[in-house]
């Protein structure tokens, strides 16, 4: 029997040349030069079907690659840049506001708060922040309630203790009674959130000017929350009567150090008009950090108290903003609303006197919404400030009231609790001039 020669398929320039060269250069892969020359295909009979589709998937599969190299940078990475909406990965994200560059209130998107009247009064402007002058600010606020909260685990109600703690300096580079710049270094601003079925959980912020989560200095500033021994914390932020009470295993703690803590920002405040110009000194800051800074009522010792004359037994109305230096900082929003205040006796001596301004009625709002979600939180404080009649300014605050929110932020400790009763939210504020 006389053997049929079996039939060959051949393929001219059957070998891939490219060997990553970048897009443009003479080797790079083009329909041209891919090295697969399938018009030079030659046969002596009809041709496979399952050999054309295959070349012609690896034909695609190479364009396609092709396209990808094209739109890379000559080192092969994705595009970074200005215009390319990318970052490289595990990059923070590009600045709103670079280290040294100046963001002005007339940039802004949506316009900062400005106060309804100015204080104009020059002389009490710059008796209220001395030139040359440090102001250090401690701040503390906590709360105690029930709720649903996913770190401890969904559908379980327990009880959760919150605080929260600011420092700060204010140091008065300039003030000539109307315009003033200040430099302000968050030296810390941090949170913890205590969860437990323990039905005893009770905050306590302890005496003012004192902080209570000097544990927590390890944490860098803006990372994710962190779950931490609870031990060192609760000693720290739970009524004495209760730690031992509580067992510290059957206590978790989530603590979060925010952003802004180390940060300088020089502010400049213009009176009646309100932050004119932020200014990142030695650092950065985000959108939120911006938007916050641009919130800084820089004279609300004036508003808080207008009359330095007034009498015992007379009250006045002041606007929600001015109590921006009374909240916590990570709620990152805008004070509005009402609040009624009415002086007291005095208290003190001569050498160290003080006006005190008791808060009787009010809501403050806490506006931290945006275009895509709304964000309110309420607070309806009551209490005492001490206004230092001797260096003008208000040195001290005790302030307790129910405390609401709808939402909050996705990176605050809050955002996975789900509130099962109204919390008591309380405030503990002082002020210092320092040497």
């Amino acid at each position: 029997m006389k053997r049929t020669p079996a039939r060959r398929l051949s393929c001219k320039q059957s070998s891939l040349v490219w060997s990553g060269a970048a897009a443009g250069s003479p080797t790079a892969p083009t329909a041209a030069n891919i090295g697969i020359g399938i018009g030079n295909i030659s046969r002596t009979g009809a041709t496979s079907p399952v050999v054309v589709v295959l070349l012609a998937g690896i034909l695609l599969a190479l364009i396609v690659l092709t396209v990808v190299i094209a739109t890379s940078t000559p080192g092969g990475g994705t595009a970074v840049g200005p215009g390319s909406g990318n970052a490289p990965p595990g990059a923070a994200p590009r600045p709103a506001v670079a280290d040294g560059q100046t963001a002005t209130r007339s940039e802004q998107k949506n316009e900062p708060p400005k106060p309804s009247t100015p204080v104009a009064d020059p002389n009490r402007i710059k008796e209220t922040l001395q030139k040359g002058k440090t102001y250090e600010v401690v701040l503390k606020a906590g709360f105690d309630t029930r709720v649903e909260d996913k770190d401890w685990g969904l559908r379980t109600v327990v009880n959760i203790a919150y605080a929260a703690e600011l420092k700060l300096q204010r140091t008065i580079e300039e003030n000539d009674g109307h315009r003033i710049q200040e430099l302000r270094h968050f030296a810390t601003s941090r949170n913890v959130k205590l969860l437990s079925e323990v039905e005893s959980l009770s905050i306590e912020l302890g005496p003012r000017g004192m902080l209570l989560l000097s544990g927590l200095e390890t944490l860098m500033p803006g990372t994710a929350p962190t779950v931490l021994t609870a031990r060192p914390i609760l000693e720290r932020v739970l009524h004495p009567l209760v730690q031992n009470a509580v067992n510290a295993d059957a206590v978790k703690a989530v603590a979060h150090v925010d952003s802004l803590s180390g940060k300088k920002i020089r502010i400049v405040y213009v009176d009646g008009l309100g932050v004119e110009s932020v200014t990142p000194v030695g650092c950065s800051l985000d959108a939120s950090e911006r938007d916050f800074v641009f919130t800084t009522a820089a004279l609300s010792d004036c508003y808080l108290f207008p009359e330095v004359n007034t009498k015992p037994g007379e009250k006045w109305t002041v606007e929600g903003a001015q109590f921006a230096g009374l909240f916590d900082p990570t709620w990152r929003g805008i004070p509005e609303g009402d609040i009624v205040i009415a002086r007291a006796p005095d208290e003190g001596t001569d050498d160290h006197k003080t006006a005190t301004l008791k808060v009787e009625s009010g809501v403050v709002i806490m506006n931290a919404s945006d275009n895509s979600k709304r964000r309110m939180g309420r607070f309806a404080p009551t209490g005492q400030m001490n206004y230092n009649l001797n260096q003008g300014f208000i040195e001290s605050a005790r302030l307790t009231g129910q405390f609401s929110r709808e939402e909050v932020s996705k990176d605050h400790i809050l955002f996975e609790s789900v509130f099962r009763e109204t919390p008591v939210m309380k405030v503990v504020y002082t002020c210092q001039m320092l040497p």
